[in-house]
């Protein structure tokens, strides 16, 4: 089991008995929302389902990948508000929020995916690809979230 854990600097992964933690550094997450969440062992801080869905599409390698990010992203999205989704997404990284568009859009959530409309709209979107780790020569477009679709996206829904 791998408990990942988004800190402002970088660290090395721990093992605590059979448990692996990785640790993911992010300059700003200080400004991610949290909520609480009551375990066997204490209160944890988690971030929100809107900064989880950015985070996720931000580190999908992380993740198991994005046949894997857009599964979780069908949870999410039936819990996910879109204007708490909006305002995380005008503090990320312009090529998640393309992503994860697109991602919404292809799990068929289009009121969230509409929420990100605007906020693509306002900032200077050049194309990017769906997975970053592969090149983007010869892939379809989607015009509306600029992205390249440059691999097959086949969620467990």
């Amino acid at each position: 089991m791998v408990f990942q854990v988004i800190i402002p600097k970088a660290r090395r992964h721990i093992e605590c008995g059979g448990v692996r933690v990785q640790f993911v550094a992010r300059s700003d997450m200080d400004a991610t929302p949290t909520v609480e969440r009551n375990t066997a062992r204490g209160v944890l801080r988690i971030a929100s389902a809107e900064a989880t869905a950015l985070e996720i599409v931000g580190y999908p390698q992380h993740c198991g990948r994005l046949n894997n990010v857009a599964t979780v992203l069908a949870e999410l999205a039936e819990v996910m508000n879109g204007d708490r989704l909006a305002e995380e997404a005008r503090r990320a990284p312009l090529a998640w929020v393309q992503r994860l568009g697109y991602l919404l859009r292809f799990i068929e959530a289009d009121e969230l995916a509409g929420q990100l409309d605007g906020i693509v709209a306002k900032r200077d979107a050049f194309t990017v690809a769906l997975a970053p780790w592969k090149g983007m020569g010869g892939a379809p477009r989607d015009t509306r979230w600029r992205v390249a679709v440059n691999v097959d996206v086949e969620p467990d829904l």
